[in-house]
């Protein structure tokens, strides 16, 4: 099984990139430490079925990695079900010997990617929001949670937020402006409630004139 692999690995090197290689190297290496594992008397790719492959997909969905303890995330799980695809798909159409001779797992028994939470709040969950927002006593932190409720701005957004990301258009409306790409939020349908809400915390100017 080896022999096979590594005969395969070396027609790929011939066109694929070094990272890739190791990405498919990695597919076929673990797939065969779980054959190993838990089918000892596999001593040959031509043996392997779906079912293998749709075990082994099970497998590596809860088995700890050796490098985190926690099972692998989607992506990387997508990765090596990939490279064992192709393995099988390249393998059969170059009529390699001890292999399926098809291709036993495809892009439809790769797991999905979950979906992102929508940006608006729902009515339900923003009627909970709202007082909790009202209840607190910083009005700068009240202004803040407006802004981030209006725009739908993500938790990890706001972390990457630089100082200067409140902005203004050329016309002078104001707009929120997201770290790493040129996206703008258009803030003037809330900028009144914020105003209204951080009015009485900033001095005036004849408060903070000395003498």
């Amino acid at each position: 099984m080896q022999a096979v692999a590594e005969k395969w690995l070396a027609a790929r090197r011939l066109t694929d990139a070094p990272s890739t290689v190791e990405k498919l190297e990695l597919a076929v290496r673990v797939f065969g430490q779980w054959l190993g594992d838990h089918h000892p008397g596999i001593t040959t790719f031509a043996d392997v079925t779906r079912q293998h492959c749709l075990d082994w997909i099970g497998h590596i969905a809860e088995a700890p990695a050796p490098t985190t303890g926690k099972p692998l995330g989607v992506m990387s799980r997508t990765q090596r079900i990939s490279g064992l695809s192709q393995f099988f798909r390249d393998t059969a159409l170059r009529q390699y010997d001890d292999v399926p001779g098809h291709t036993l797992i495809g892009a439809g028994d790769a797991p999905k990617y979950p979906q992102k939470v929508p940006r608006f709040i729902p009515e339900q969950d923003l009627d909970q929001l709202m007082p909790a927002i009202d209840a607190l006593a910083c009005p700068f932190q009240r202004a803040a949670l407006l802004v981030a409720r209006w725009s739908g701005t993500r938790r990890t957004e706001i972390q990457r937020l630089p100082l200067h990301c409140p902005d203004r258009c050329p016309d002078g409306t104001p707009r929120l402006r997201l770290s790493g790409r040129k996206t703008y939020i258009d803030l003037r349908p809330v900028m009144d409630a914020v105003m209204r809400t951080v009015a009485g915390a900033i001095p005036s100017e004849a408060a903070v004139r000395p003498g």
